[in-house]
Order: structure tokens, then sequence, then C-alpha cells
């Protein structure tokens, strides 16, 4: 919804003469795609799917908003700017895919995906019935793929006008 809006009318607003940031043809079409599904409809729809593991998000995770406490020997989260109900595979995906190299995301990926799932299954979130791994694992690529579209979304609103 408001990321499409944000696009839309970043679009609109950047005129070929105040354009600097040419954008590859099919990453265009890509988020072209992307933001004309992100309706109100498909978000209530979402809202309402039993298969989805709605959790608070802090959705910028990544280690320079991490703080070590050591009396308690945990990391704790800190800049809250852009906390929001989502998948909480969101933030997961934001570490491994933007903030690990891709070596290590390959060899890792599957076994923190896994260490995740068995979490939410512990703390009796769901059961595997419910949501099955192959769900988890699902969801983490969809929201690896959502946090890179929004990402470039927020990328280009700032890179293509001369004046910003």
């Amino acid at each position: 919804g408001e990321m499409a809006w944000f696009y839309n009318m970043m679009k609109k607003r950047l005129t070929p003469s105040l354009l600097t940031l040419k954008l590859d043809p099919l990453v265009e079409q890509c988020l072209d795609v992307a933001t004309k599904t992100a309706t109100w409809e498909n978000l209530q729809a979402k809202m309402k799917d039993p298969k989805y593991q709605w959790t608070v998000c802090n959705a910028d995770c990544h280690p320079g908003n991490w703080v070590w406490d050591p009396k308690q020997k945990r990391i704790v989260l800190i800049d809250f700017e852009t906390v929001g109900l989502m998948n909480g595979l969101a933030d997961v995906a934001t570490i491994l895919v933007f903030r690990s190299n891709p070596e290590f995301r390959r060899k890792h990926e599957k076994q923190l995906v896994t260490l995740y799932y068995e979490r939410l299954l512990a703390g009796g979130k769901c059961t595997a019935d419910s949501y099955p791994f192959e769900q988890c694992w699902e969801d983490y690529i969809y929201e690896g793929a959502a946090r890179m579209v929004y990402n470039l979304i927020v990328v280009v609103s700032f890179m293509g006008n001369k004046n910003t």
C-alpha cells in the first residue's frame, strides 16, 4: 500500500530532466509488478490467512542496531523507527540477504531458518501441521525478495532526483 503509493508518486515526480538514475527495464518491471500487488485488499487477505506468522519486527535489523548486554549475555535491539507487524522472517532475511556475504548465506541460511522455525514451534505459536517447514522456507524467500523491493524503492527515491 504505502510503498506502492510512494513508488508511483516518485515515478510521476521524476521527469526525464530530473532523472539521474536509469533503471534496468527488468528491474523497473519487477518494481511495477511488486507495487501493483501491494494493495489494501491483498494486505487484508494476508492478515486473515492463518498460515501467515505475524509478529513485531524491527524491519531494519542489522548489527548497527544491536547492542550487547554483558549482564544478560544477549543482544538488545535498538532503533525502532521502522518497527511493524510482519512475518518474523523479514528480520531473518534482512540479516542473511543484506548483511552477510553470499558464501556465508548459502552455507548457513537453511540451518538458521531451521533454528528460527524450531524456536517458533517451541514457543507454541504454531504447530508443524499448521505451519510446515516448507511454508516457513517459502516465507523466508518471499520476505527476502520483499525487503529487496522495499530497499530498491527507497534507494531509487533518493538517487533519482538531482534536487535530493
